[in-house]
């Protein structure tokens, strides 16, 4: 039997000159009993398992035993359709005399298994024992237990794995975390590879670094990260920090999971995270098309592991009442205005490519750029007051670049605090 979607029956040339009609026949119910079971494709799908679990001993034991039970299973369907144990044992035996069995494990033959342990089965009519209740109960517990144990063990080590885990986790030296008065950034700069300096800044945006919305340094596009559930201190008392690793660290290891260790074993953070829907603004091609300067020339991936470059891609600076983005993606654009708006901004333009970008604010009101914008408002920018005219100066400034903002909703995953304390 040839085959696994579709299997077809391959007979030799001259087998039937070979067998007597009733030994021919318990032969062609044998292999049909192959096709009605599908062996071959679960032969196949266990070639599969092989090849993955290779160095597992206990699946080439399994390997074996299933040729053996699909041999056995369908001996005892000839005998049980009516064919003589005699007549079926010498066409067997014929087969073997004359013919070269397949070698292909995933072929279901009538030569397949242990040839000597089937005849004599054949012949003494114990080719398979009856199935009794007390069997089927202990074939039933068999089966729960090798589903049962595996995931309970599982389950049990997973604290002791997690605990491993943390134990791993790289983690500052000494650090010292002390109240101020002066709020700053909150932007964290490195005194030497080893050391990590936070400036005066809130508990809310020292998470918000650490766990993604200002990951490694820098806005991340693709965030949508909103820090809620804590209570107002977090927003409101100030604080400075100073941590030393043991060796030299990269700027995003200790901008991220080593700020993150600190914060839950200084705070007591614990957290978990949500996605919900929530407003945001769809950036789309304007009707009149695009009208953004194409990047010419070359630039690299920012390293944010390096002080920036000129040569990096996506830079921005600072012109007045507006700003400048060289070499700057889509995303990069919305990550711009994601900071500035209350609503974070989304990419629906489907345009790739890098374009030279300058956006204009000051058509709205001159001073627009030195708008006081509360903690609040940098915190939870779609529940505080904003300034309806910022909005009015960014929806002008896309315009003028081919593009639109419109509301829409889209999802946001919220970084939910469960537990914080001040530090001792």
């Amino acid at each position: 039997m040839v085959g696994v979607l579709r299997p077809i029956l391959l007979l030799p040339a001259g087998i039937t000159e070979r067998l007597q009609p009733p030994e021919f026949e318990a032969v062609l119910a044998h292999e049909l009993c192959h096709f009605r079971r599908h062996d071959n494709l679960t032969s196949a799908i266990h070639m599969i398992v092989e090849a993955v679990f290779w160095f597992h001993p206990l699946v080439w034991w399994i390997g074996a035993r299933l040729i053996q039970e699909r041999e056995r299973a369908c001996d005892e369907a000839v005998l049980n359709l009516g064919s003589k144990p005699h007549d079926y044992a010498e066409g067997i035996l014929k087969v073997c005399k004359s013919y070269v069995e397949s070698p292909l494990s995933c072929v279901s033959g009538v030569t397949s298994s242990d040839l000597k342990k089937r005849i004599q089965a054949i012949l003494t009519g114990r080719v398979a024992g009856e199935l009794t209740f007390a069997k089927k109960l202990a074939l039933g517990v068999a089966a729960a237990a090798a589903i049962t144990i595996p995931v309970s063990l599982g389950i049990m080590g997973m604290p002791r794995m997690q605990a491993q885990s943390h134990e791993l986790q790289p983690k500052f030296e000494a650090a010292s975390v002390k109240s101020c008065e002066a709020f700053s950034n909150g932007h964290s700069l490195e005194l030497a590879a080893e050391t990590f300096r936070s400036e005066c800044t809130t508990l809310e945006r020292l998470i918000e670094q650490a766990y993604g919305l200002f990951g490694n340094g820098r806005m991340d596009p693709g965030s949508s990260l909103m820090v809620i559930g804590g209570p107002a201190w977090t927003m409101s008392d100030l604080y400075e920090i100073e941590a030393k690793a043991q060796g030299p660290q990269s700027r995003a290891m200790m901008n991220g999971p080593m700020l993150q260790a600190l914060l839950e074993d200084r705070f007591g953070l614990k957290f978990h995270r949500e996605v919900r829907d929530v407003p945001v603004y769809a950036l789309t091609v304007g009707d009149r098309g695009l009208k953004l300067q194409p990047f010419e020339g070359t630039c690299i991936a920012r390293d944010f592991d390096k002080p920036p470059s000129d040569a990096d891609c996506g830079t921005a600076s600072a012109y007045g009442n507006g700003f400048r983005l060289k070499g700057a993606t889509m995303a990069d654009l919305c990550a711009g205005f994601s900071v500035l708006l209350d609503r974070r901004v989304i990419d629906k333009t489907g345009i790739g490519g890098r374009f030279n970008v300058y956006v204009d604010l000051s058509a709205e009101d001159p001073g627009l750029l030195n708008h006081p914008r509360s903690l609040a408002a940098l915190s939870d920018p779609i529940a505080a007051p904003f300034p309806p005219i910022l909005f009015s100066a960014a929806e002008t400034a896309m315009k003028n670049l081919g593009l639109n903002l419109e509301a829409s909703k889209g999802p946001g995953e919220f970084f939910v605090i469960d537990h914080i304390e001040r530090p001792i």
